[in-house]
């Protein structure tokens, strides 16, 4: 991930109050997204040093 950005298109028929998706091809980027997202933010932390 060289750019830790997504753009995600709102559809009302995908996506329900609850915040259940009902598209599994959606679902399933959104999954993978979020967990190379977390990697990503890992990465980061383990190189920049925490002011503390």
């Amino acid at each position: 991930m060289t750019a830790p950005e997504g753009y995600i298109t709102f559809d009302p028929e995908i996506y329900s109050d609850d915040g259940s998706i009902s598209d599994d091809s959606t679902a399933e980027f959104l999954r993978k997204y979020v967990q190379e997202f977390r990697e990503h933010i890992e990465r980061v932390l383990t190189v920049l040093p925490r002011n503390r």
